[in-house]
């Protein structure tokens, strides 16, 4: 059986941020505003997948999340890398996801710590506060990027998360 990778964009930059979006005084990072990052163009991706010979396995979804993750509701997921900045926008991808993750999955989140992205790290925070997955990390990656494992175990060679990394809602792992 072939895996299937979804890409999932608006193509139009972001919906409109909300205060969970904005830092501690309720200033936003200058690259968070509606229609940020939107020069991502859906025909120019979907001419590089086919001159890559991938267009067979890579399926892209054109539109906000909150108008197209119905389409994927019958899907099981192994993998699920979320890269979409904002509060909400992480919000409306973790309710959809986690209940169709395979036991064992991953799901990666592109934007965790990131400082302008205060609402993704927020999103996450609260989302797993109370589920047994635990924010990991592999120490010798460049790059870090935070993941979780459903079910709670953690990833051969990865560590987990720092509560203080986590934020304050975190609970404390031993």
């Amino acid at each position: 059986m072939t895996s299937r990778i979804y890409g999932l964009d608006s193509f139009e930059g972001f919906p409109e941020p909300t205060a969970n979006d904005a830092f501690d005084d309720g200033t936003m990072d200058p690259a968070v505003h509606k229609g940020g990052l939107g020069d991502t163009s859906y025909d120019e991706l979907s001419t590089r997948l086919r001159q890559m010979g991938l267009s067979d396995q890579v399926t892209l979804i054109k539109g906000f999340f909150d108008d197209t993750l119905h389409q994927l509701a019958t899907e099981r997921f192994s993998l699920v890398h979320l890269d979409c900045d904002l509060y909400e926008s992480y919000m409306s991808c973790l309710e959809f996801a986690y209940e169709r993750m395979l036991p064992g999955a991953f799901m990666v989140f592109d934007d965790y710590n990131s400082p302008a992205y205060v609402g993704a790290k927020r999103a996450v925070d609260e989302f797993f506060a109370m589920k047994p997955e635990r924010l990991q990390f592999f120490p010798e990656a460049l790059g870090r990027r935070y993941f979780t494992r459903m079910g709670g175990d953690v990833a051969p060679g990865a560590v987990v998360a720092p509560a203080e990394t986590q934020g304050s809602e975190a609970r404390k792992v031993a």
